[in-house]
């Protein structure tokens, strides 16, 4: 049997706008045979708490589920990249 790579293992959550678009990529998803389910989480962003409705999908298919994501009309995903610290 042959062994997947780690990163096709391990799973990473793709944040929703709200349940809606949450719903709508969960079906999506499994209708394309990748098993997914959405949950209520809280992340940071940049220096921001928020509250989301997280998909769970493996590395693997993180492209696919942005891609579905965007197809749903989501905005791009905030960068959390702080840049330099202000003064």
């Amino acid at each position: 049997m042959l062994e997947q790579p780690e990163r096709e293992q391990q799973r990473v959550v793709v944040i929703a706008s709200d349940q809606a678009q949450a719903d709508l990529l969960v079906a999506a998803l499994q209708a394309s045979g990748i098993p997914a389910a959405a949950t209520i989480t809280t992340v940071r962003l940049g220096h921001e708490w928020v509250q989301g409705h997280a998909v769970s999908v493996t590395a693997a298919d993180e492209e696919f589920a942005l891609a579905l994501l965007r197809d749903l009309g989501a905005p791009p995903p905030p960068s959390t990249d702080d840049g330099p610290p202000r003064r």
